[in-house]
């Protein structure tokens, strides 16, 4: 009897551990903020632009650094690829910079930073700064997200800019500050033609000394975030009791991990914090109760629930963070893991959560008074936009470009190799050629003309006799 083999079960998936939910709690004039640190990506960008960042070339796309090792950290940056220069500024500065043991969130009571050598920390602090402006803006050009203002010749977009300056911010109605750490530098909203305005839209923060404590450092973040929501509310304008729901993300970089926060101010709690009450619109109550509108005919459909789900999630986020506390001087911060821009799998989880981002800001969807403003004098329909759901696609394109990459590198490499065969066959030829001559100036040098002698010895007595006859 034939005996059937059996077929081996697979094994079952086990899924992800739930993050840690590490929670500090920090205060700044009577301000209170809970940290929930090492929370997932998920909880710090909405998931349907984390999949569409998924999509894109500037994530899927490997870097030269990577290709061999997946930490970067002994790799010689000087040999970099001519061809696939991508991201090159990054870890060149990222190389001259300061290093740190232990991660921002994992070091509550601080710790001294490692410094190239014959530098020290004041001197190179200010690395960070230029670590992350070069990653924003290589990001930002190779994702080339932009919105049309007036008409087609005209556009707006987010750019990096260095801008290390110190923002005022409020706990309440006149109760105003501007003890704050200052910003490394910031997203800010550009406009093209240039109008000479830049709105600032996301700060960015950097350790700029050692030996600090978390509490400490988290505090200084909490005032350029405070900072921040300020700029939005003064751009909207709306009544003192009727704040509209704001949302706040900062970077921030520790050496060479990145992280992300995302601060959470509900309207109730900042109207209450401005004038002592607040009297929602009546938008925002329909909003409270899930009441969708459905005379759109196509509110079903894929684009639209996404969307739909999307608004549930902030509004789960907004009323969880009052109905945990409903204290309106406590908000509520999340912060993402840490990502080592050295390893292969941080570099590529910093790229997607910060292109999330890019397209999360630019869908007029989120929460940031500064966007909400130029969306509303400029409204923009995500559902125009072309959706690209085929990843495999994405990967053959990169594979396929990688291929040329290759190929060029390779191309590259045999003119160079002939070239320097050329040189070195001319340097020998040259070599040669003065050898040759050399000798034979040596051997005029030997000959002797015994008649030449004769001739110097008759010109010394001519000139004894004249000098006689002369005296």
């Amino acid at each position: 009897m034939e005996v059937i083999p059996e077929i081996p079960h697979e094994p079952e998936q086990v899924p992800e551990p739930a993050p840690v939910d590490q929670v500090v709690e920090v205060e700044v004039h009577g301000i209170r903020a809970k940290f929930h640190l090492n929370r997932s990506d998920e909880e710090i960008i909405p998931v349907r632009y984390l999949v569409k960042a998924d999509h894109t070339r500037c994530v899927q796309r490997p870097v030269w650094v990577f290709r061999e090792d997946n930490d970067a950290r002994g790799k010689n940056l000087r040999k970099w690829s001519k061809v696939d220069i991508a991201f090159r500024g990054v870890f060149q500065t990222l190389k001259k910079g300061p290093q740190f043991e232990k991660g921002f969130f994992e070091d509550e009571n601080g710790s001294t930073a490692i410094c190239p050598p014959r530098t020290n920390f004041a001197k190179v602090c200010k690395r960070q700064a230029q670590v992350i402006y070069a990653l924003l803006d290589e990001l930002m050009y190779k994702l080339s997200i932009s919105r049309e203002s007036e008409d087609d010749r005209k556009w707006f977009f987010l750019r990096p800019r260095f801008m290390d300056c110190q923002a005022e911010y409020w706990t309440g109605y006149r109760h105003k500050f501007k003890d704050g750490l200052s910003s490394a530098s910031w997203i800010t909203l550009d406009h093209f033609p240039d109008i000479g305005v830049a709105r600032c839209v996301v700060p960015v923060s950097t350790t700029t000394s050692e030996n600090e404590p978390l509490q400490t450092a988290l505090a200084g973040k909490l005032q350029l975030i405070m900072g921040q929501v300020l700029i939005s509310l003064l751009r909207l304008r709306p009544p003192g009791d009727q704040f509209p729901d704001q949302e706040v993300f900062l970077i921030g970089l520790h050496g060479s991990n990145l992280y992300l926060l995302r601060a959470v101010f509900p309207g109730s709690k900042t109207s209450q914090l401005w004038c002592g009450r607040y009297n929602p619109t009546i938008i925002h109550e329909e909003e409270k109760q899930f009441i969708a509108s459905k005379s759109h005919k196509r509110f079903y459909s894929r684009d639209n629930m996404a969307r739909f789900m999307q608004q549930l999630e902030w509004l789960h986020l907004s009323r969880s963070s009052t109905e945990e506390d409903p204290d309106p001087h406590v908000f509520q911060v999340l912060g993402s893991k840490e990502y080592n821009l050295w390893t292969k799998d941080g570099f590529r989880a910093a790229r997607r959560m910060l292109a999330g981002l890019n397209m999360y800001l630019m869908s007029a969807q989120s929460k940031v008074g500064v966007l909400q403003e130029i969306f509303e004098l400029f409204p923009y329909d995500e559902s125009e936009e072309v959706e690209v759901d085929d990843e495999d696609a994405v990967v053959r394109s990169v594979v396929k470009e990688q291929e040329e990459v290759l190929e060029e590198e390779k191309r590259l490499e045999e003119e160079e190799r002939v070239k320097k065969e050329e040189d070195l066959r001319r340097m020998r030829a040259t070599e040669a050629m003065k050898t040759t001559d050399r000798n034979r100036i040596a051997g005029f040098r030997d000959i002797r003309r015994p008649w030449w002698d004769w001739v110097w010895e008759d010109s010394r007595r001519d000139e004894g006799r004249s000098s006689r006859s002369s005296s």
